[in-house]
Protein backbone atom coordinates (compact mmCIF):
# COMPACT_ATOMS: atom_id res chain seq x y z
CA UNK A 1 0.00 0.00 0.00
CA UNK A 2 2.60 2.75 1.30
CA UNK A 3 5.55 0.97 0.25
CA UNK A 4 7.46 4.45 -1.58
CA UNK A 5 6.14 6.36 0.83
CA UNK A 6 7.55 4.67 4.04
CA UNK A 7 9.86 6.86 5.36
CA UNK A 8 7.13 9.63 6.25
CA UNK A 9 5.55 6.79 8.34
CA UNK A 10 4.95 6.26 11.40
CA UNK A 11 3.35 3.38 13.97
CA UNK A 12 2.19 2.94 17.15
CA UNK A 13 2.93 0.00 18.87
CA UNK A 14 0.35 -1.68 20.14
CA UNK A 15 1.66 -5.16 20.81
CA UNK A 16 2.53 -6.05 24.61
CA UNK A 17 6.09 -4.96 25.96
CA UNK A 18 8.70 -7.31 24.06
CA UNK A 19 12.16 -8.01 25.43
CA UNK A 20 12.11 -4.13 26.96
CA UNK A 21 12.72 -3.18 22.80
CA UNK A 22 9.07 -2.35 22.26
CA UNK A 23 6.78 -0.54 24.31
CA UNK A 24 2.92 -0.52 23.85
CA UNK A 25 1.82 3.08 23.33
CA UNK A 26 5.04 4.31 21.97
CA UNK A 27 5.78 5.98 18.35
CA UNK A 28 8.45 4.44 15.85
CA UNK A 29 9.21 5.29 12.60
CA UNK A 30 9.14 2.77 9.77
CA UNK A 31 12.07 2.70 8.24
CA UNK A 32 11.11 -0.24 5.68
CA UNK A 33 8.42 -2.72 4.37
CA UNK A 34 9.17 -6.19 4.13
CA UNK A 35 7.87 -8.37 1.60
CA UNK A 36 4.68 -5.94 1.45
CA UNK A 37 3.57 -7.15 4.81
CA UNK A 38 6.56 -6.47 8.20
CA UNK A 39 7.47 -3.55 9.09
CA UNK A 40 11.23 -2.63 9.61
CA UNK A 41 11.41 0.05 12.77
CA UNK A 42 14.24 1.59 14.37
CA UNK A 43 13.55 1.61 18.33
CA UNK A 44 15.22 3.72 20.51
CA UNK A 45 18.49 2.14 21.03
CA UNK A 46 19.08 2.45 16.90
CA UNK A 47 18.40 -1.32 16.80
CA UNK A 48 16.33 -2.72 14.04
CA UNK A 49 13.41 -4.55 14.42
CA UNK A 50 10.79 -5.83 12.40
CA UNK A 51 6.78 -6.06 13.42
CA UNK A 52 3.87 -7.12 12.13
CA UNK A 53 1.30 -4.93 11.44
CA UNK A 54 -1.40 -6.54 13.62
CA UNK A 55 0.87 -4.95 16.69
CA UNK A 56 0.80 -1.58 15.42
CA UNK A 57 -1.57 1.18 14.45
CA UNK A 58 -0.87 4.25 11.58
CA UNK A 59 0.09 7.31 13.63
CA UNK A 60 -1.26 10.14 12.35
CA UNK A 61 0.56 12.96 11.54
CA UNK A 62 -1.99 15.37 11.53
CA UNK A 63 -6.06 14.84 11.62
CA UNK A 64 -7.76 16.38 9.08
CA UNK A 65 -11.79 16.97 7.72
CA UNK A 66 -12.57 18.41 4.78
CA UNK A 67 -13.52 21.97 4.70
CA UNK A 68 -17.11 22.57 4.30
CA UNK A 69 -17.42 25.24 2.05
CA UNK A 70 -14.40 23.92 -0.10
CA UNK A 71 -16.96 21.26 -1.03
CA UNK A 72 -20.12 23.06 -1.41
CA UNK A 73 -17.28 25.55 -3.51
CA UNK A 74 -16.56 22.30 -5.76
CA UNK A 75 -19.58 21.94 -7.16
CA UNK A 76 -19.93 25.43 -8.38
CA UNK A 77 -16.41 25.99 -9.64
CA UNK A 78 -13.98 24.37 -12.28
CA UNK A 79 -14.33 20.81 -10.90
CA UNK A 80 -10.67 20.79 -9.98
CA UNK A 81 -10.80 18.97 -6.65
CA UNK A 82 -14.01 16.46 -8.07
CA UNK A 83 -11.80 13.40 -8.65
CA UNK A 84 -10.64 14.20 -5.03
CA UNK A 85 -13.23 14.87 -3.33
CA UNK A 86 -15.76 11.75 -4.06
CA UNK A 87 -14.05 9.41 -1.76
CA UNK A 88 -13.88 11.66 1.11
CA UNK A 89 -16.50 12.44 3.55
CA UNK A 90 -18.12 15.60 4.97
CA UNK A 91 -17.46 16.24 8.46
CA UNK A 92 -15.78 12.70 8.79
CA UNK A 93 -11.84 13.23 10.20
CA UNK A 94 -9.16 11.60 8.24
CA UNK A 95 -5.79 10.71 9.67
CA UNK A 96 -2.59 12.23 7.46
CA UNK A 97 0.04 9.41 7.47
CA UNK A 98 2.31 11.83 5.33
CA UNK A 99 2.68 15.26 4.30
CA UNK A 100 4.46 15.04 0.86
CA UNK A 101 6.06 18.34 -0.77
CA UNK A 102 6.95 19.06 -4.21
CA UNK A 103 4.26 17.13 -5.66
CA UNK A 104 2.20 19.46 -6.93
CA UNK A 105 2.51 23.12 -5.84
CA UNK A 106 2.71 23.27 -2.27
CA UNK A 107 2.23 20.33 0.05
CA UNK A 108 -0.19 17.79 0.07
CA UNK A 109 -1.70 15.49 2.31
CA UNK A 110 -1.31 11.74 1.94
CA UNK A 111 -4.60 10.04 3.31
CA UNK A 112 -6.33 6.77 3.63
CA UNK A 113 -9.73 7.66 2.26
CA UNK A 114 -13.17 5.64 1.46
CA UNK A 115 -11.32 3.59 -1.10
CA UNK A 116 -9.47 1.71 1.48
CA UNK A 117 -6.61 3.05 -0.19
CA UNK A 118 -3.67 5.84 0.35
CA UNK A 119 -4.09 9.32 -1.83
CA UNK A 120 -2.64 12.42 -1.87
CA UNK A 121 -4.97 15.85 -1.52
CA UNK A 122 -4.14 19.34 -1.52
CA UNK A 123 -4.09 20.55 1.70
CA UNK A 124 -5.76 23.95 0.90
CA UNK A 125 -9.11 21.59 1.15
CA UNK A 126 -9.17 20.12 4.58
CA UNK A 127 -8.97 21.84 8.19
CA UNK A 128 -6.66 20.39 10.84
CA UNK A 129 -8.82 18.97 13.55
CA UNK A 130 -5.63 17.45 15.55
CA UNK A 131 -1.47 18.42 14.73
CA UNK A 132 0.72 15.76 16.16
CA UNK A 133 3.60 16.68 14.52
CA UNK A 134 5.46 18.01 17.87
CA UNK A 135 5.46 14.28 19.09
CA UNK A 136 7.06 13.18 15.57
CA UNK A 137 9.80 15.63 16.05
CA UNK A 138 10.37 14.09 19.47
CA UNK A 139 10.97 10.59 17.83
CA UNK A 140 13.68 11.62 15.34
CA UNK A 141 15.91 12.29 18.55
CA UNK A 142 16.61 8.06 19.23
CA UNK A 143 17.48 8.70 22.74
CA UNK A 144 14.04 10.22 23.67
CA UNK A 145 11.06 7.67 24.30
CA UNK A 146 7.99 8.81 23.10
CA UNK A 147 5.15 7.77 25.23
CA UNK A 148 1.98 9.67 24.75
Amino acid sequence: MIKEYCENFYIEYIGSNKANTLINGNIYKVVDIIENYYYKIMDYSNVELIVEPHLTKIFPILKVKIDENIKKQNEKMDQRYVFTLNDLLLNKVYNVISIETGFIKDDTYRIIDESEEDYMYPKEIFEIVEDNRKIIENIKSPTSHNKR
